[in-house]
């Protein structure tokens, strides 16, 4: 573990570096707002397909991601986001995503709609969940690596977490410790348990949109920022405690 004042200079660089790198490439925040957008559109019309349409939901929200993750690894490598790069693939990125959300289906087909409703194992959907949240934390960026691998990215992950779990979730910790102080902590392990292991960002946001007391329109930008800028800085943090000497890839 870093010492605290070298902890808290790291943080600042990437905040610092995120809100420089969003200033550069403010396409990013039009890219995500466009696929929200969309989502938004398709759900209603492909819900009234039934599973199909279900499954067809779930097969274009994965590529919405995909495309999200390919953005925040330019930025957080430093490239500019440029309009012709919002419609090109990353097909590394998607394979990899499709793996892992392959994974946790069936994940959570055994331990919440298996296991999880039998009698007195109500207890084991939010266990697995939270346990899935923190463990494979940083799976999201694994993923943005390219390796398209999906045993890398999930062992990778894992690694990381093992190795760097003070200085990873303590920003996560920060951004939450007010909510805990309103509401409850089994309140917000509720939420975190709810297994959004692939945008991290989603508790934050659902907690923003519960307690901020502004017009709909407001609370829909604000999450539009936090969602680029909090994803771009874990990205940016993964990168730079990956690059120290004792940790390799």
């Amino acid at each position: 573990m870093k010492s605290f004042k070298h902890l808290l200079n790291l943080y600042l660089i990437c905040i610092k570096d995120s809100l420089q790198a969003i200033k550069k490439s403010p396409t990013i925040l039009l890219g995500t707002l466009a696929l929200i957008v969309i989502l938004v559109v398709l759900l209603p019309v492909l819900a009234q397909l039934g599973t199909f349409g279900s499954l067809m939901f779930s097969a274009i929200a994965a590529v919405a991601l995909s495309y999200f993750y390919s953005w925040i690894n330019m930025l957080a490598n430093q490239e500019r986001l440029l309009v012709k790069e919002l419609i090109t693939i990353n097909p590394p990125i998607l394979f990899s995503l499709l793996g892992v959300l392959f994974a946790l289906w069936i994940g959570d087909a055994l331990f919440k709609e298996g296991f999880g409703r039998a009698p007195g194992m109500e207890w084991l959907p939010p266990i697995y969940g939270l346990a899935i949240f923190i463990i494979f934390n940083a799976i999201p960026e694994t993923i943005q690596s390219e390796r398209g691998d999906l045993m890398y990215s999930v062992r990778s992950a894992l690694s990381f977490v093992q190795e760097f779990w003070i200085e990873w979730f303590l920003p996560l910790i920060i951004l939450l410790l007010p909510i805990v102080i309103i509401t409850s902590p089994s309140h917000v392990l509720l939420v975190v348990s709810s297994n959004y292991v692939t945008l991290p960002v989603t508790p934050i946001l659902i907690f923003s949109y519960q307690f901020l007391k502004l017009p709909l329109f407001l609370v829909a930008i604000i999450a539009l920022v936090l969602t680029v800028w909090y994803m771009l800085f874990r990205a940016i943090l993964f990168s730079k405690l990956t690059s120290s000497a004792k940790f390799n890839f």
